[in-house]
């Protein structure tokens, strides 16, 4: 290849793969206040997963964007358009984004708590990309698997009342060494993301997850609870855990070293983090009974 073309290759695909990285300044489906009307937008062509995958220029990288408040031309759609994103970056500099209408997640970042976990917004709907075509376990980019999610439910059998998930795969370069698989789970509540799971490689990365917490949530101020572990294999002694609960302004976060995934039999292998809005909280185990008076 000529050293004239490749040079501007090289250039085309560093810009198309720097507008990637910066599409996480734009809240997609959040609405921002621009003036006297609202813009929501979408997605970005270029947005891992977007058309075919293939990186676009910056000029040519264009966002779905709808404006509620424009008068319709037809009642039932709202009007909406495309904006090259450098454009848009641009417009919506002089904006505001509306406060997540999750009052539990407003709380949480009234509290300058950060409600972003691995790129995922609490609060928000979610947005990750679907993963490639038969891609199990983790890849260039972050994105969730369909794949995944479908094996699962064949072995769980008919699908459950329980609020959507998805099986999220962290990127090979933004998965720290004690995920267990760069593996986390997302459960949405009222189409908002209110739980992430994110999965430890157990005891022997202890250290590593606690100073992990610690940096993001603070200085631990909440429950301990000790655990004695009884391995499944009779060879090996029982051996005690710490558990360790964040109780913040509007979130929750739990963190077990081992935990058992069928409630019963622990997997020493592998711990979790649960990462939990108040208001999913609520929704899952349902508002606190009032006891009853006593004689």
């Amino acid at each position: 290849m000529p050293i004239r073309k490749a040079l501007q290759f090289s250039v085309l695909f560093a810009a198309a793969t720097l507008s990637v990285a910066a599409q996480a300044k734009i809240k997609y489906g959040s609405e921002y206040k621009c003036g006297n009307e609202r813009v929501v937008v979408f997605y970005c062509r270029n947005d891992p997963g977007n058309d075919g995958g293939r990186p676009v220029h910056e000029s040519e990288n264009y966002c779905a964007v709808e404006y509620p408040d424009r008068p319709r031309a037809n009642p039932q759609f709202p009007v909406s358009g495309s904006v090259v994103r450098s454009d848009l970056l641009k417009q919506l500099s002089s904006c505001t984004a509306a406060p997540s209408s999750d009052p539990a997640v407003a709380k949480a970042q009234g509290a300058k708590i950060d409600t972003v976990v691995f790129g995922i917004e609490l609060g928000e709907p979610f947005g990750l990309p679907k993963c490639p075509l038969l891609q199990v376990g983790s890849g260039l980019k972050t994105c969730y698997s369909t794949l995944e999610d479908e094996i699962a439910g064949l072995i769980a059998g008919p699908a459950s009342p329980s609020p959507a998930s998805r099986t999220v795969f962290l990127g090979v370069n933004e998965c720290p060494s004690w995920v267990n698989g760069c593996k986390l789970v997302v459960t949405n509540f009222d189409r908002k993301v209110g739980i992430v799971d994110v999965y430890t490689k157990g005891p022997s990365v202890d250290t590593m997850v606690v100073a992990a917490l610690k940096e993001k949530y603070g200085k631990f101020q909440g429950l301990i609870t000790e655990r004695t572990v009884t391995p499944g294999d009779s060879q090996r002694a029982p051996f005690k855990v710490t558990l360790l609960t964040w109780a913040l302004p509007g979130l929750t976060v739990a963190y077990e070293p081992v935990w058992a995934d069928d409630g019963h039999t622990p997997n020493i292998d592998e711990g979790i983090i649960r990462v939990e809005t108040e208001t999913a909280r609520k929704a899952r185990v349902g508002a606190p009974k009032t006891p009853k008076p006593k004689m």
